[in-house]
């Protein structure tokens, strides 16, 4: 991992270093050079890109398939027993 100290003066002349990830010092290298910002600049922009980009929420969507039932009432549980035992038995067999 590249390792790069950066420094921004604030109100007060305190000074903070930063270490940038390689891809980050290259994007922001490349707005520097593409706006001809200086680093502070171009950090800050950058941050300001990313605070105000469009979310994206993640959307939960299920898989859902037709389930076709061989039995018309789900309440008969021994029914149901005995179905589910059938259809074990048919997956042994493959």
């Amino acid at each position: 991992m590249m390792c790069v100290l950066m420094h921004h003066d604030v109100v007060l002349g305190m000074r903070t270093t930063i270490d940038l990830d390689p891809d980050v010092l290259a994007a922001v290298e490349r707005l520097r050079a593409e706006l001809k910002l200086g680093l502070s600049a171009a950090v800050n922009t950058l941050a300001r890109r990313g605070l105000t980009a469009p979310r994206a929420d993640y959307v939960y969507t299920p898989i859902t398939f037709a389930m076709h039932s061989r039995l018309d009432d789900l309440d008969n549980i021994g029914e149901v027993l005995e179905l589910l035992d059938q259809w074990d038995e048919e997956d042994r067999k493959r």
